[in-house]
């Protein structure tokens, strides 16, 4: 899979190049079409932060995601992609302040569990991606890059073998998480990263027992 960046406004020439640091995944397992989690980790404070959360649900059916919020606050909706029952999506928010929120999404219909991974974007000169791009049932995703890009993917599965794995390449692996044994969220980033057009960025997927395969991925500058 390929995955691509893009920039935060308001920061003219001379900025410091932009950087991103993961934090952390999180899951939950209560069914409805609203799931929250608390406590989440949102990194060092900063008036250039901006979060990006990659969100997957399932093990209900097909459904797409309404919307999410970070401690209430509407967040962006960058990308999204479904597979069967299983849907992927990127949000974004700039949030400058606090340690941690609370993140909520909302779906068309009721699932049964959801699995997040998020990151701390700094320094973006936009916060619209320059780039985004989804994939099913494939693990190649190509975006364009700016130079000093930074880049964000996620690969979200039904593993019903319980053994599936992601070696990435183009991105550095952050998160494997999986809950109910069988949905798993892969994710990985770059920062720093060459003028690309495109950037490939891939997932190799193992495990014979892997279906439902979607994959999602952003750049920013």
């Amino acid at each position: 899979m390929s995955f691509i960046a893009t920039q935060l406004v308001g920061f003219g020439c001379g900025h410091a190049a932009p950087y991103t640091s993961f934090r952390n995944s999180y899951d939950q397992t209560a069914d409805g079409s609203t799931l929250t989690i608390t406590s989440v980790d949102i990194g060092t404070e900063d008036p250039t932060r901006y979060i990006v959360v990659a969100v997957g649900t399932g093990r209900g059916s097909a459904h797409t995601h309404t919307s999410a919020t970070f401690d209430g606050d509407a967040a962006t909706q960058h990308a999204t992609v479904a597979n069967g029952e299983r849907r992927l999506s990127l949000y974004g928010l700039a949030k400058p302040t606090g340690s941690s929120m609370t993140f909520v999404v909302n779906t068309s219909s009721s699932v049964s569990n959801a699995l997040i991974g998020v990151w701390a974007l700094y320094n973006l000169t936009s916060t619209t991606p320059v780039t985004s791009t989804d994939t099913v049932d494939s693990v190649d995703l190509d975006l364009n890059v700016l130079s000093d890009g930074i880049v964000i993917a996620a690969i979200y599965m039904q593993d019903n073998g319980g053994a599936g794995d992601v070696v990435w390449t183009g991105v550095a692996a952050d998160f494997a998480r999986n809950v109910e044994t069988n949905p798993r969220l892969f994710g990985a980033s770059a920062s720093t990263c060459p003028a690309a057009t495109p950037r490939t960025v891939s997932g190799n997927i193992s495990g014979a027992s892997v279906i439902e395969v979607s994959g999602i991925a952003a750049a920013w500058r």
